[in-house]
């Protein structure tokens, strides 16, 4: 498998990819730049239609002092200002974190202009949280999609691939687990 399915599409050397909206505007600069045309679509679905969602969030510490607790709330009031949000989005490709955000001006115009920019957003109706294993446990995702080439590279068996996984997984719960029950 590549190290860099992002990068082996925007050099042509794949056709299709799963992946973060967060690369969204360096994969459409790198398209318009070699003359070719990207296009997204929603993910598949078999039997319900989910899109899961994820990526990292905002947070205060509990044990912090009252002056960095207030300008922590500074820094996120400021994120969640739709002007805030909607320049984020458009920088990145990553999916605006208040809703108010896609009337802005800037970003409503994409939107409306650029079909593939505006997928993700589209989506937002059928997105779930994402499994709270993959938020919590440290490079979760990795071991997942580790499974997965050996799965699809290796050939390996699923059942077999995929317990192994649940053990990684599990040994990773168990490492984090005071933490994460001291905090939520």
């Amino acid at each position: 498998m590549s190290d860099s399915p992002p990068v082996d599409l925007q050099n042509q050397l794949i056709a299709t990819l799963v992946t973060s909206t967060g690369g969204l505007q360096g994969t459409t600069e790198a398209a318009q730049k070699a003359g070719w045309e990207l296009g997204t679509a929603f993910v598949p679905k078999k039997d319900k239609q989910a899109v899961p969602t994820g990526g990292g969030g905002f947070g205060i510490m509990a044990y912090a002092g009252k002056e960095r607790k207030q300008a922590a709330w500074a820094f996120i009031e400021y994120c969640a200002k739709p002007a805030s949000a909607a320049y984020w989005a458009l920088q990145t490709g990553y999916l605006p974190v208040v809703p108010a955000a896609t009337k802005e001006p800037d970003l409503a115009k994409r939107l409306a202009a650029d079909p593939s920019f505006s997928t993700a957003t589209k989506q937002l109706a059928i997105a779930r949280k994402a499994d709270d294993v993959t938020l919590w446990v440290p490079n979760a995702d990795v071991m997942i999609y580790t499974g997965l080439q050996k799965i699809w590279t290796d050939n390996q068996p699923a059942g077999t691939v995929f317990a192994d996984v649940a053990s990684q997984l599990r040994k990773g719960a168990d490492k984090v687990r005071k933490a994460v029950e001291k905090h939520v």
